[in-house]
């Protein structure tokens, strides 16, 4: 699962990195956790700060320190 994870979040880190200039990557970036029942809220992901800080959100094991968009 870890592994799965990982690689869905390169995944979007990769096509964010091909936007445009004028859109925003700014912001929170999330998914519903997988085996959670449907009902729930409970999400997992990771938030792009404008400040170049990066949050990981509601997983623990995957810690973010910063960003950038280069090109």
């Amino acid at each position: 699962m870890q592994k799965r994870l990982f690689t869905a979040t390169t995944l979007l880190i990769i096509t964010l990195s091909g936007c445009t200039n004028g859109e925003l990557i700014t912001g929170s970036w999330t998914q519903p956790i997988p085996g959670q029942i449907e009902s729930q809220t409970a999400v997992q992901g990771f938030r792009l700060e404008p400040s170049g800080k990066a949050v990981s959100i509601n997983m623990s094991t995957l810690v973010y320190d910063s960003w950038r968009k280069s090109g």
